[in-house]
């Protein structure tokens, strides 16, 4: 293949990080692929200088968009969605999970719920290390 037949911004880039980490390399392929096109889509956001008022680049890709772009259902794209992260960077995001408990079975945040800073707390102190959410 010669380097002029491949047209810049005609392809998704997926970084090697997310299947050479032990961490990432657990990621689905749908979320990996659906992780190299949000990626395009942010680099489109920094070229149009969408920002809010904290200078955070934001994009706009709705779940429809995703499921027309990956070619598969709405319940699929939002499973690539979800990802496990460490409980201390849970804070503000949606909790993917049916419940996240402590002993003695204390829901500390249930399905939907944006976690907030006391539930951040409560999964220090009882020794929840990664929590599974979603990003809408």
């Amino acid at each position: 293949m010669q380097s002029t037949s491949v047209k810049p911004g005609t392809y998704f880039a997926i970084p090697m990080v997310l299947f050479q980490d032990d961490a990432l390399r657990q990621l689905s392929l749908g979320a990996k692929v659906l992780y190299g096109i949000l990626l395009n889509r942010h680099g489109l956001s920094v070229q149009n200088g969408w920002k809010d008022e904290s200078g955070q680049v934001f994009l706009y890709y709705t779940l429809e968009e995703m499921r027309q772009t990956l070619g598969c259902c709405r319940q699929k794209a939002q499973a690539y969605l979800q990802e496990l992260v460490a409980a201390g960077q849970a804070l503000g995001r949606v909790c993917a999970l049916p419940t996240v408990a402590c002993p003695p079975a204390i829901p500390i945040a249930v399905s939907g719920e944006a976690i907030g800073p006391a539930a951040v707390e409560l999964f220090r102190l009882y020794g929840v290390e990664q929590v599974a959410v979603t990003t809408e």
